[in-house]
């Protein structure tokens, strides 16, 4: 059964201006997108999970989407990165939450399953059963994860090259500095933890912010936030700040949200205290 999640439109309409031809949420890329969301976990068997659902826009009219994995840390099943999926699929994305065959297990098990993540949004696109026959965008493709999730979709990127066009690494743990190292990435690279991190230390997403090689798109915001954790309700609004205007930018290619990064937008947010450290590609005035 497909399940129909209302978002707040279904209650009130959320403004939204257009510059420059782009249609953004006048509220920013914290607040929920324009997009009902809708659901299914049937028939999504794969061996390099032990579960999922893809979630997707009720609204089909702007097909195709581009599609991305969500796959949380150890101990973590999908139910605990649905707060980042469905706001994700509001703004127009196709995703599918993953857990792990593990959640106890070892980190090549959370590669596994970003690996899976992709095949399976692939089979579903050219299923003519599956409900979202046909509206993923195959060629705008990302990989999004925190801690093992993180650190999984760092090394399934760079494994996968240009198959993938986005990265998102969540406090990304690589425990080894050796393995830091990613010189075949061609993804565009978001990396986000907060500075009193003792599990993906600050140290240790430098290195892997360092470990990307010069010409791929990278970013690595160092957040004052608490300890090892994705979903801090107080710091929600800054990592979908910050997810949801990398993938505009970098998955639809469209600058919308882009000030949020790297312009105006970011720069009041940096008074606000949001950065312990900001590292980039992209000049930031």
């Amino acid at each position: 059964m497909i399940e129909h999640i209302l978002t707040i439109l279904s209650i009130m309409v959320l403004p939204v201006v257009l510059l420059g031809g782009c249609s953004v949420v006048d509220e920013g890329p914290a607040a929920l997108g324009r997009h009902d969301i809708c659901q299914y976990s049937q028939d999504l068997n794969h061996p390099g999970y032990q579960s999922a659902q893809i979630s997707y826009p009720c609204d089909h009219a702007s097909k195709p989407f581009p599609a991305v994995t969500v796959l949380g840390g150890y101990t973590n099943v999908k139910e605990h990165m649905y707060w980042l999926s469905h706001h994700i699929v509001s703004h127009g994305y196709i995703v599918i939450t993953i857990t792990p065959t593990s959640v106890f297990g070892q980190p090549s098990i959370w590669e596994t399953a970003q690996h899976a993540g992709i095949e399976k949004l692939l089979s579903e696109n050219n299923n003519a059963s599956s409900p979202i026959a046909g509206i993923v965008n195959p060629h705008a493709l990302g990989v999004i994860g925190f801690s093992f999730g993180g650190s999984a979709a760092i090394k399934i990127a760079s494994k996968l090259g240009d198959d993938l066009q986005v990265a998102i690494g969540i406090s990304p743990h690589i425990g080894n500095p050796e393995d830091r190292e990613f010189p075949t990435m061609t993804a565009s690279t978001l990396l986000v933890s907060g500075n009193r991190d003792a599990t993906a230390s600050p140290a240790m997403v430098t290195g892997i912010y360092n470990g990307l090689p010069e010409p791929t798109n990278r970013l690595f915001a160092l957040l004052n936030t608490p300890a090892h954790t994705s979903d801090t309700e107080s710091n929600r609004n800054k990592y979908q700040t910050l997810i949801t205007s990398w993938l505009k930018t970098y998955l639809d290619g469209d600058d919308c949200y882009s000030s949020y990064l790297y312009g105006t937008k970011h720069l009041q947010n940096e008074k606000n205290h949001w950065f312990s450290n900001y590292l980039s590609s992209r000049h930031i005035p």
